[in-house]
């Protein structure tokens, strides 16, 4: 893949080099990630996760208008894409190439939520589980997510610099980010647990765990991008594979908490 691609159409005079454009692709994948679920998220906040971090040179309208590109992209394989972004009816050729290469480095795990329905037949007939089985539901996978974390507690590869990827010790790290969201997940566990919920809580915490799978998003689609072979990633560190599975895990425990507060808010 060539470092930087002169035949852009974005609205921006500097070409985009293959990270931005790896750090672009990430951040939507995580987002459609999270409206597949059924999750609420913030344009505006993952604009501006790129816009202070890996697209610093960037401006708001230089994001949109690549983040529309990658819908296209994503349209042209019959997936679904970000609603907030229409397809952009331009894309260079360049760009559209490299857009494609990046995802058809990601194994095929990593992408397999884009072909799985968002509730089960059960749900989308109403056929809805009580408020005790919902909280219980909820308990457990925050549980299981927390287990999953706990796993990557002192993760340190401590390889060479000629063999990618890196430890979750190297910088930026989001081993920070996921130690803070122990913490956070065990108030979701408490809050959920309790009566009377504060909800507001249980939102503000759901809110910096969904910040952690942005910033795991970012740093495992780097990882496979930095392999020749998607194939070759199996074969990489078991922390890139671990960090893989864990991000289905946040947005299924995240779910099934923003579906016992979608049934306390009808009790109430």
């Amino acid at each position: 893949m060539a470092a930087e691609d002169t035949n852009d159409s974005a609205p921006t005079s500097e070409p985009w080099t293959d990270a931005e454009l790896q750090s672009s692709v990430s951040a939507y994948v995580w987002a459609l990630r999270l409206q597949e679920a059924g999750l609420g998220y913030s344009v505006r906040e993952i604009s501006e996760f790129l816009l202070q971090g890996p697209l610093e040179r960037r401006n708001e309208a230089s994001v949109r208008y690549r983040m529309r590109n990658i819908s296209s992209v994503f349209a042209d394989r019959g997936w679904p894409i970000l609603t907030a972004y229409s397809p952009a009816t331009r894309v260079g050729t360049g760009v559209r190439a490299r857009i494609n290469a990046i995802l058809d480095s990601y194994p095929a795990p990593a992408l397999a939520f884009l072909t799985q329905q968002r509730r089960t037949q059960a749900e989308a007939q109403g056929d809805l589980p009580g408020l005790d089985q919902l909280r219980r539901e909820a308990v457990r996978k925050l549980e299981e997510l927390s287990n999953a974390l706990r796993s990557f507690e002192g993760e340190s590869i401590g390889i060479g610099h000629n063999k990618p990827p890196e430890g979750l010790d190297e910088e930026p790290t989001p081993l920070v980010s996921i130690l803070a969201a122990q913490s956070d997940i065990q108030t979701l566990v408490t809050e959920i647990k309790a009566d009377r919920p504060d909800l507001d809580l249980v939102e503000a915490k759901s809110h910096r765990v969904l910040e952690l799978g942005l910033r795991l998003s970012e740093w495992v689609g780097v990882r496979f991008t930095k392999l020749a072979d998607a194939a070759m990633v199996s074969l990489g560190p078991i922390v890139v594979a671990k960090v893989t599975g864990v991000l289905p895990m946040i947005v299924d425990a995240l779910a099934n908490v923003a579906r016992v507060v979608e049934r306390l808010m009808q009790i109430n």
